[in-house]
C-alpha cells in the first residue's frame, strides 16, 4: 500500500509549541520522526489522550526541523466519526519562517 499525501489545511488552530532539543534529533541532526508523534500526543489534554486510543497514524515529512527550531502544532478534526474512528489532522509549523514541517492524521477511537 502506497501512503497518500496529506493535504495541508488552513483552518487549523494552534494547540501547542515545542522547541527542538538535542535529545529530539536523529543521527543526521534532524528531529526524529517519533518525536513528531510525541509532540502530537502532548499537544492535547491528558484527559483527551486517556479518553481515546490511537488506531491509525499517518505522517508526511515536509521540512527539516533542527535543534533550536520552535514548532507550533496546529490541529482540527478531519472528518466526523465513522465505524467508531475519528480522524484528527495535525500540522507542525516552523515558527521562524512558517514553513510546514509535517502533516499528520491520527485515527482515534474509544478505548
Amino acid at each position: 500500500m502506497t501512503p497518500e499525501k496529506i493535504a495541508l489545511r488552513q483552518d487549523l488552530v494552534e494547540a501547542a509549541r515545542f522547541r527542538a532539543r538535542d535529545s529530539d534529533l536523529d543521527m543526521n541532526g534532524h528531529v526524529n520522526n517519533t518525536r513528531y508523534a510525541q509532540w502530537i500526543l502532548d499537544s492535547g489534554s491528558p484527559e483527551a489522550c486517556r479518553a481515546r486510543r490511537v488506531v491509525r497514524y499517518e505522517v508526511n515529512f515536509l521540512t527539516e526541523v533542527q535543534v533550536g527550531d520552535a514548532v507550533a502544532i496546529d490541529s482540527a478534526p478531519l472528518q466526523p466519526p465513522s465505524n467508531g474512528e475519528t480522524s484528527l489532522h495535525f500540522q507542525g509549523r516552523r515558527l521562524s519562517d512558517g514553513a510546514p514541517a509535517f502533516a499528520a492524521v491520527l485515527g482515534v477511537a474509544a478505548p
